[in-house]
């Protein structure tokens, strides 16, 4: 993989993760009020301030869950391009001359 160039977007990769997260929140909620999800909705109630079930408290974890997916994508891309911009230390090291080796001849009877 020499000279693979593969870089994230760390802004579009970042926007992608908040959007796929505040839909998340947002669909456990709906859930929430059919009764199924009751304590995941409790869990998320515990970080995200205002969340809850009704129109409100979708709209404001909507919001909170954008942020913290955003914030979330955008540090996993960036850590990612980072490290991919520096070389493995396999790839750094130089390279011994390896003999070849003869290619074996058939034996006929």
């Amino acid at each position: 993989m020499a000279g693979d160039t593969t870089e994230l977007d760390s802004r579009a990769f970042g926007l992608a993760c908040g959007l796929l997260w505040s839909l998340a929140v947002v669909g456990l909620g709906l859930m929430a009020r059919v009764g199924w999800g009751k304590r995941w909705e409790g869990m998320l109630a515990d970080v995200y301030r205002g969340y809850n079930e009704t129109v409100t408290g979708l709209v404001l974890g909507a919001v909170w869950g954008f942020f913290d997916g955003f914030t979330g994508g955008f540090a996993l891309a960036w850590l990612y391009d980072q490290l991919r911009s520096r070389p493995a230390p396999w790839e750094t090291a130089p390279m011994e001359a390896v003999p070849e080796r003869e290619s074996p001849t058939a034996v006929s009877d």
